[in-house]
């Protein structure tokens, strides 16, 4: 088994961290291996041994930042069920906010694109314990397909993305967007105080943003 030392780690958290800055920057296209090696004074032969390609680079930059930004998320909230579900859509929305370059990179290089994936699926963990949350609050059934509810969450949430990143969405209600995705998806299958707690919810993002919901 081959070891990487603590010099080796250190100088990945710094390539992928320069992948980051470079893909705000100048965008997925822009991003070349001999950029980076150059920025970060390291060989082009270095990040294809490490990385083996760009496509691999950058996606484990990427999944690095989206980790970063739910375990914030998951340690800012204790939100349960509806509530978590909405605090993960707020936490989305600011995320991309704080960093709106990267954001845009991200929707144009993966979402939109579909050119490279994130290695780890970290959505689709947290929204799969929010749907736990509901179903042991008795507010969902549990012969619901919970894959097929994460994917359609998935997808709402992709699609405001993409409308965000052509400017369908403006950006002080990029959160409320988000959220009513979650709504949509949920609104007509959860039971109980979370279902009411949803519409009560979409009530009140649609009398904020002034229009339906049409994605």
């Amino acid at each position: 088994m081959k070891f990487v030392t603590e010099k080796q780690l250190r100088r990945r958290q710094e390539i992928l961290s320069a992948a980051r800055n470079l893909l705000s920057e100048a965008g997925y296209a822009g991003v070349t291996m001999r950029a980076l090696a150059k920025t970060c004074g390291v060989s082009t032969k270095l990040l294809y041994d490490v990385y083996g390609s760009k496509e691999a680079l950058i996606s484990q930059a990427v999944a690095e930042r989206i980790g970063l930004v739910y375990d914030a998320i998951e340690s800012g909230t204790r939100e349960k069920g509806v509530g978590h579900l909405m605090a993960i859509s707020s936490g989305i929305a600011d995320a991309m906010l704080e960093l709106p370059n990267f954001a845009h990179a991200f929707a144009n290089g993966i979402v939109l694109q579909r050119e490279i994936y994130t290695r780890e699926d970290y959505s689709t963990r947290a929204i799969r314990r929010c749907l736990l949350e509901i179903i042991q609050r008795g507010d969902l059934p549990r012969d619901h397909d919970l894959h097929l509810l994460e994917m359609l969450i998935r997808m709402q949430l992709q699609s405001v993305i993409m409308h965000w990143n052509t400017g369908g969405v403006p950006d002080a209600q990029l959160r409320a967007f988000l959220q009513l995705g979650v709504c949509n998806v949920l609104k007509t299958l959860v039971i109980g105080a979370s279902g009411k707690q949803l519409l009560e919810i979409e009530a009140s993002l649609l009398k904020e943003i002034g229009t339906a919901f049409a994605f």
